[in-house]
């Protein structure tokens, strides 16, 4: 709650990569379309299925 309190993201550690990574907020539709008080609290890896264009860096391919 501190790191939200200063306006950062909740994180937790990835267990595939050993790392920290942040939260991020996901809407549907998109901002672009509209969509930015319909937002969703999401994992990178878990964004990477939605969006096909994602880059995780690495040899990451998706995938639980």
């Amino acid at each position: 709650m501190a790191r939200m309190h200063h306006g950062l993201s909740v994180q937790r550690i990835d267990s595939d990569i050993g790392k920290l990574e942040g939260m991020e907020l996901h809407s549907t539709p998109s901002q672009h379309n509209g969509g930015l008080l319909d937002a969703r609290p999401i994992l990178p890896d878990e964004y990477a299925f939605i969006d096909t264009f994602r880059n995780l860096g690495g040899s990451y391919h998706g995938g639980f």
